[in-house]
């Protein structure tokens, strides 16, 4: 009946397993496309000596682990030096699994994204650092990735928080390549954006919204009374500026991502009438806002 335990899956409809040296539980799960198996993804933690790292298993339709990947069906990655990894939320990205993470150096904890192929569970050496994509532009004690997306053009978008010293906290969002570079010209600030909104803490969930042109993240406040909070922000806004002499460093636009306001600063060597327009990246037309005249002065 509907509802009931699956007894073909596993033992009894379970499936437990793990590596039995230290205390390992589970994150995520993700369907694989065209198949009935999936990923988990989760972290294998020794709580004596404070060490961990990533761990992500392919399980079998059938609720058998897949020998053919890793060790076992297993396989683990820790960042180079650090003695604590963990992972989080996960997403699909092709032949390849994106896994939300942090590693830990004393006495900081450093955002990054774990990539590997779905088949074997080896790191794609093309990502980031050796399958490591490694956010280290807020140097707080404690900032993690908590959630990761991927768009349908490759981009990658993936949502965080930290605390500062006094435990404050406060939420981010990064925009990398699909090889793990940040998109530092055309998102945020070198490629990624603060809310600015403080005890906005644990953004868990992250989703695209208006064909990939808003970011949509959601996750609780951090006071005396947590409540649900929602934040949306723009993704891929296009403004032709060609015109204008961007490529010559003349136009600037920020704060990008735009949450109700943006300022648009650009230089004219002559008088003219300006034709201002928000388009997006399919060039559909969001809002004309007319003409301006620029005067030049000497």
């Amino acid at each position: 009946e509907d509802g009931m335990i699956d007894s073909t899956f596993g033992t009894d409809g379970t499936l437990i397993f793990g590596s039995g040296a230290y205390d390992e539980y589970s994150t995520d799960i993700e369907m694989l496309p065209g198949t009935e198996d999936f990923l988990v993804s989760g972290t294998s933690e020794d709580t004596l000596t404070y060490s961990g790292e990533v761990i992500l298993a392919r399980i079998n339709n059938n609720g058998t682990l897949d020998m053919n990947f890793g060790t076992n069906g297993i396989s683990s990655y820790s960042f180079p030096g650090s003695p604590y990894s963990e992972g989080l939320f996960s997403a699909l990205d092709g032949n390849r699994v994106l896994i939300a993470s942090y590693y830990y150096i004393d006495p900081l904890s450093v955002p990054m994204l774990v990539a590997a192929d779905v088949q074997t569970g080896a790191l794609d050496p093309t990502f980031g650092q050796g399958g490591f994509a490694v956010f280290d532009k807020i140097q707080q004690p404690f900032g993690q990735f908590m959630n990761v997306a991927v768009a349908s053009d490759g981009y990658i978008v993936a949502s965080g928080n930290y605390e500062d010293s006094i435990s404050n906290s406060n939420h981010f969002i990064v925009k990398f390549d699909s090889n793990g570079n940040l998109d530092s010209l055309n998102f945020g600030t070198g490629g990624y954006y603060e809310s600015g909104y403080w005890n906005s803490n644990m953004p868990i969930g992250l989703t695209f919204t208006d064909g990939e042109n808003g970011i949509v993240i959601c996750g609780y406040s951090d006071s005396i009374n947590a409540d649900l909070i929602l934040f949306k922000y723009l993704n891929s806004i296009i403004i032709n500026g060609n015109d204008l002499g961007a490529e010559k460093g003349m136009l600037s636009v920020y704060p990008n991502p735009i949450r109700d306001r943006v300022t648009v600063s650009f230089e004219e060597l002559h008088s003219s009438r300006v034709s201002i327009r928000l388009i997006d990246q399919t060039g559909r037309l969001i809002k004309d806002f007319g003409q301006v005249m620029v005067e030049f002065e000497d």
